[in-house]
């Protein structure tokens, strides 16, 4: 009976230090990540600037404009509407890797049976495409694509555009690892490509369902892009380009006046604010012009917001908001000074704490 105490203090000790091996020596784990979201409800971002707004494509403006997918006329006039207003730039949080099938051309091939004169009508209509094209080229505008690991079925349109990332590596350093890399791609048409003043790629990388993290940089198709809030900034700044550089622990971004820490793989934290901080016009008061005043300097997202098409993502505060949110919480962090890293002492202060607890659990 002597020997119990014993045989439950190293059998608790034993436990304890297998813990503390499983769950801190391996990168992200499970309680690791539990704690992140602790330290995001205990101390949520307090929104300052109010930067960064989006403009939700909701169940009011489909129930209005039809069903997804709108015509692209519809959405240049979004455009139109929210250039006119002077914001510091607006970022697409979707992509159009095909041909609108409502132009006018795509209509008359559908219905042979029109008339000739129709035909002729439709033929010679600028394309849906075309009129959306004009829109991006005469604002300050930014379209995304979004990198795979696996090539999808179907349409496949190459990045084009010049390349606007620079990247410096003081010699004293050892080589980094390497970016995040997708190796395949989902971008819009060329003509569209091509008429934005950027592009941006719209990943995260979810843990366990909840998106904690975005990649600032990453590795397209052979190319390195930003994500959509940096390269939002970098429009808004008129700046040539995005410059990344090694530092200890990590990599640092430079745009514009603003300095972004993220990891070596190019992954940067999100640090999100309580839910319905982040101001949200809905897209049909826009083309009203009824929000002009509200979107006048501002970084403007376009997304969805209605239920089912709207990417809804988990979020560490333990609810659930539109994709968009995503972006726009990072966009909003960087330009306040809010943008999230990780001090690499945090782990061992982690280590010790859940040491400390466990001896205190020994000793009870």
């Amino acid at each position: 009976m002597k020997r119990r105490p014993v045989v439950t203090f190293v059998a608790a000790a034993a436990l304890l230090v297998a813990v503390v091996v499983a769950q801190y020596l391996l990168p992200r784990h499970v309680l690791q990540l539990a704690l992140f979201d602790a330290y995001q409800r205990v101390f949520p971002r307090e929104v300052q600037s109010r930067s960064a707004v989006i403009v939700g494509i909701d169940e009011e403006a489909l129930a209005a404009l039809g069903q997804w997918p709108w015509p692209r006329v519809y959405l240049a006039e979004l455009v139109d509407a929210i250039a006119a207003a002077q914001p510091a730039a607006i970022g697409f949080d979707m992509y159009f890797p095909e041909a609108d099938r409502t132009s006018p051309a795509a209509v008359a091939e559908a219905h042979p049976e029109l008339s000739a004169a129709t035909l002729a009508i439709l033929m010679a209509t600028p394309s849906n495409d075309s009129r959306l094209a004009a829109s991006l080229a005469a604002a300050p505008s930014v379209i995304a694509c979004a990198g795979f690991t696996e090539k999808l079925p179907g349409n496949s349109n190459p990045l084009l555009g010049a390349d606007r990332i620079e990247t410096t590596a003081p010699p004293q350093l050892q080589p980094r690892p390497p970016l995040r890399d997708f190796p395949h791609v989902l971008a819009s048409l060329p003509q569209l490509q091509r008429a934005a003043h950027g592009q941006a790629i719209v990943n995260s990388n979810p843990d366990g369902g909840v998106v904690r993290r975005l990649p600032l940089v990453a590795t397209v198709a052979g190319r390195t892009l930003p994500t959509l809030s940096l390269e939002m900034l970098r429009v808004a700044a008129g700046a040539p380009a995005i410059r990344i550089e090694d530092a200890a622990n990590g990599i640092r971004v430079r745009v514009g006046d603003h300095a972004v820490m993220a990891d070596s793989d190019g992954d940067v934290w999100i640090h999100y604010s309580r839910p319905h901080l982040i101001d949200t016009i809905p897209a049909l008061a826009v083309l009203k012009g009824e929000a002009a005043a509200r979107l006048r300097g501002r970084h403007v997202l376009i997304g969805f917001t209605a239920q089912g098409i709207a990417d809804a993502i988990a979020t560490p505060l333990g609810d659930h908001r539109a994709g968009v949110e995503a972006h726009a919480q990072l966009l909003g962090a960087v330009i306040d000074g809010q943008a999230l890293r990780r001090p690499a002492a945090l782990r061992w202060v982690e280590l010790l704490l859940m040491f400390a607890a466990g001896a205190a659990m020994i000793v009870a």
